[in-house]
């Protein structure tokens, strides 16, 4: 029998924060920034929601950054939260962030978008790709309401991306998931976009 989502959040939590305090997450990170960039560089979106890293998650942004750099045109954005639901504003990188809820960085006053690839922090997922989070439902709500819905990339080390938990019909699935050994499909329980690789 799987365990429940809250303990196997509690567990992959305290394995990732330890990870924090040692040299490995860097060099975790750092790989997974390649990983990310690779992957990244074949893909044809112009708006990219990505997440400001809090605690233990890994740091995206420069793999994004570089992206970004290179890229004309293209638009990145943050989620914030407003009540129960979650939007995306657009994100400068050199534009101050104001602490949000939860203590999460947050654009203001910028506009807001849908955009059309997500790249989603994970405290685990499972091998069909369903997404693990911190329990508070603002990506699975999102995404529930989302039309289109956008190409979604669960990121995390690769150690977390074999949890085993229980599952319910409300919990997102990833079309990709990036780890820090590259990039894999995921999620056969929906028809993934036709901007996908």
């Amino acid at each position: 029998m799987l365990s429940n989502k809250k303990t196997v959040r509690a567990a992959l939590l305290e394995q990732r924060n330890t990870l924090k305090k040692s040299n490995r997450w860097a060099e975790l990170n750092a790989e997974l920034c390649q990983s990310a960039a690779d992957w990244l560089s074949r893909a044809t979106t112009q708006t990219i929601g990505l997440f400001y890293p809090i605690g233990s998650e890994p740091d995206i942004r420069p793999a994004v950054l570089r992206l970004s750099a290179a890229k004309s045109g293209l638009k990145l954005y943050l989620p914030a939260t407003v009540g129960k639901e979650m939007i995306f504003r657009q994100w400068l990188p050199q534009q101050k962030l104001i602490q949000g809820k939860f203590g999460i960085p947050d654009p203001q006053n910028t506009e807001c978008a849908a955009p059309d690839l997500l790249l989603v922090p994970c405290v685990g997922i499972d091998p069909l790709g369903h997404r693990l989070g911190y329990g508070g439902g603002f990506y699975d709500r999102y995404l529930q309401k989302a039309d289109p819905r956008p190409l979604t990339v669960g990121i995390c080390f690769s150690q977390f991306a074999a949890a085993q938990f229980q599952t319910e019909p409300f919990d997102a699935a990833m079309d990709w998931i990036i780890t820090e050994k590259g990039a894999v499909k995921a999620a056969p329980l929906h028809t993934i976009p036709p901007q996908a690789l």
